[in-house]
């Protein structure tokens, strides 16, 4: 699916789906002090011995009724995670509270730290995502809760195209 960009007039592409590949706070810690971060097994990570993070997807209606999806990182608390997993029963599935582990660049880039519900749902399998609600009052959490125009996905494609911030 494409757009007429009203910025450059070419025609873009329509990213329903972004993946955050690695987490831009974890590559920090193990850059500079790798003995902060074990792996507990593929993308579970355990941080400071007190938080452990893993990918998580944060989904948002669209007009268009595609669902817009970001795969990003989100940080658990290390001892509310491991009860969880304790008494996890996947036929239930099970919610914690958590907080987003990075920025959800370029879309939302003040959002690192905001407070979450990361659920596991139910019959879920290994390569399964966790999925995530915002809790804090923000734009993120109005686009979630409300769903995006059009126009207001637009937007955010332009942030793809033609940021100012890009490095």
């Amino acid at each position: 699916m494409k757009y007429n960009c009203e910025i450059c007039n070419k025609q873009h592409v329509i990213y329903f789906g972004m993946k955050a590949e690695a987490s831009q706070t974890l590559g920090e810690i193990i850059k500079y002090e790798d003995t902060r971060v074990e792996e507990l097994e593929k993308d579970y990570f355990f941080v400071d011995k007190s938080i452990v993070v893993i990918p998580a997807i944060l989904e948002i209606q669209t007009e268009s009724d595609i669902l817009f999806t970001y795969e990003t990182w989100v940080e658990i608390n290390w001892d509310k995670f491991s009860r969880m997993a304790d008494d996890f029963k996947n036929s239930k599935g099970s919610k914690i509270q958590g907080k987003l582990y990075d920025d959800l660049v370029p879309y939302y880039t003040e959002s690192k730290g905001t407070n979450c519900i990361v659920e596991f749902l139910p019959n879920s399998i290994d390569k399964d995502r966790a999925r995530i609600t915002i809790l804090d009052d923000s734009q993120l959490k109005l686009d979630q809760k409300n769903g995006i125009s059009e126009v207001r996905l637009l937007e955010l494609m332009n942030l793809i195209y033609h940021n100012p911030n890009a490095k």
